[in-house]
């Protein structure tokens, strides 16, 4: 929930459901377009991501309204709080609500042969998944350690998304932001401190993880271990 526009959002971020939450607030004025940007305006709503670095921040910092419990060093929304300019800003995501999307005829697909729009833009009626300052939620996009960017089984080991990449963001500090780490107090609150340490158990990334093993699932690391059995990890 972007802080800059919503006056309460480090009270919302703490609620369960609070993005959805927020959005239903936002749809219910839909028509007065005075209170609601053109982003909102229709069944896809699109915002923009902000790059968070790899800079790190002192340990008083990290754990400073963080229940004792939880190690903020193994949550990206905890541990990494330096950023890139919000008008910098990466590519966005649409969300759709299926519910309000209309029949699909004038919306583009007849005269294309995939259904497929664009991962960013997945419907010809969401606006560009750009900036915008009057965005009520925003995506963080953190690129994490070393050792947690290169471990993924993907692409980001070539040429293009490789270690001469992660270097180049690593260092970005165009500005601060802890308006997401709130919502570990939430999480604690609604299901207790003792089920919320069993939940949150081997959740999180280390820059130590064990031997990363495969599964149907992809690989075990960062998976809660309530969870690990029923993926197939030991």
């Amino acid at each position: 929930i972007n802080e800059e526009v919503v006056s309460d959002a480090a009270d919302r971020i703490q609620d369960s459901g609070s993005i959805l939450k927020i959005l239903d607030e936002v749809i219910a004025h839909r028509g007065n377009k005075t209170f609601v940007n053109p982003h909102y305006q229709n069944a896809c709503v699109t915002t923009y991501r902000t790059l968070f670095s790899a800079v790190e921040s002192s340990e008083q910092t990290l754990h400073q309204n963080i229940p004792e419990t939880v190690n903020p060093k193994n949550f990206d929304t905890l541990r990494w709080r330096y950023h890139k300019d919000h008008k910098n800003a990466q590519i966005g995501k649409s969300f759709i609500d299926v519910s309000k999307v209309p029949n699909m005829k004038g919306m583009g697909y007849p005269k294309r042969k995939g259904n497929i729009r664009w991962i960013h833009r997945v419907l010809p009626i969401c606006k560009p998944p750009q900036y915008n300052n009057n965005a009520y939620i925003r995506i963080h996009h953190y690129l994490g350690s070393w050792s947690a960017y290169s471990h993924r089984p993907d692409t980001r080991e070539s040429s293009i998304r490789g270690r001469k990449f992660w270097e180049r963001d690593s260092t970005i500090q165009d500005g601060v932001s802890d308006e997401l780490r709130p919502w570990i107090v939430g999480f604690v609150k609604l299901f207790g401190e003792q089920k919320a340490r069993d939940l949150l158990d081997g959740a999180g990334f280390s820059d130590t993880p064990a031997l990363l093993q495969d599964t149907p699932y992809g690989n075990c690391a960062g998976i809660p271990r309530f969870l690990k059995a029923v993926l197939g990890c030991t």
